[in-house]
């Protein structure tokens, strides 16, 4: 697996209400896709995170045409969303446009490759959420290529909360949640199954 260290992806990730309900679709079918466009005040983000306040949840910020965000979408998707089926996950993928050909039409190309219904959709045409979950942790100005892993009862009141468990693919800073590669599915699925275990999820 190429040792991609250049595009950052943010996503949260959540265990909610009963476990073995949230990975069903509605007679068999997936949702139909919906990409909410982010304002001023990541209002949408934001209700959605407290609205799942019982779950573990997973935020990831990233760019549709960015290497290392792919094979992060990709980790998400084999070792957090298929890991664990059953689990009651909620997870938040912040599309941001961080490369000149990002654009709602890749965005929505992105997005359709995640059919479980535990997943929303956002995208941040102003990197304001990317600005906002750097704070206090990257000395970046921007996140992404960073994937959030929260446990239940965290609230986000006026700024994101501190995550429980994290990673980044974004080079050599904050070397200690560094991930890249291979390491990140590991990563992310050890995460994953320690909030849902010490939470008796």
């Amino acid at each position: 697996m190429p040792n991609w260290l250049t595009c950052p992806l943010l996503l949260v990730l959540g265990a909610c209400q009963a476990s073995g309900t949230t990975a069903q679709l509605s007679d068999g079918v997936a949702p139909q896709l919906v990409v909410t466009t982010l304002g001023d005040s990541l209002r949408d983000l934001r209700a959605d995170f407290n609205r799942n306040r019982d779950c573990v949840r997973l935020i990831a910020l990233l760019s549709p045409n960015c290497g290392p965000c792919a094979w992060g979408a990709q980790a998400v998707r084999g070792a957090v969303l298929a890991a664990f089926p059953d689990a009651p996950l909620r997870v938040s993928i912040v599309w941001i446009e961080m490369v000149p050909v990002d654009d709602g039409e890749s965005i929505a190309e992105a997005s359709s490759l995640f059919t479980d219904p535990r997943v929303r959709h956002y995208h941040d045409v102003e990197r304001r959420a990317g600005r906002a979950f750097a704070e206090g942790l990257l000395p970046t100005s921007v996140a992404w290529d960073v994937y959030l892993l929260y446990e239940p009862g965290l609230l986000w009141i006026d700024r994101p909360p501190m995550p429980t468990y994290w990673s980044h693919q974004l080079g050599r800073i904050r070397t200690d949640h560094y991930h890249p590669g291979d390491q990140l599915p590991a990563k992310l699925s050890e995460g994953t199954g320690m909030l849902l275990a010490i939470n008796g999820l």
